[in-house]
């Protein structure tokens, strides 16, 4: 969760603001994981953009959207619901 005037930026430590344009990223459950404490974290979009390690993430969250769409779970939910 993001409270806005109160939580900060996980990349430049400055609160973020009403009005600023925030990102932020899905939780994680694998504390193995180097970039562990970026996940569930909000950031002001400017400093994700110039962020070392932003492909990292962006291929990192595409193959877990990969894996989850070929998952039995999901092949079971779309036959019964449709597509969203």
């Amino acid at each position: 969760m993001i409270f806005l005037g109160k939580s900060k930026c996980n990349l430049c430590g400055q609160t973020l603001m009403e009005g600023q344009k925030i990102i932020s990223l899905p939780p994680s459950v694998d504390t193995s994981n180097q970039l562990y404490q970026y996940f569930d974290a909000g950031f002001h979009q400017s400093c994700f953009e110039v962020w070392d390690k932003k492909e990292q993430i962006e291929s990192m969250l595409a193959e877990e959207k990969k894996n989850f769409e070929n998952s039995d779970y999901y092949k079971e939910i779309l036959s019964k619901h449709g597509k969203p």
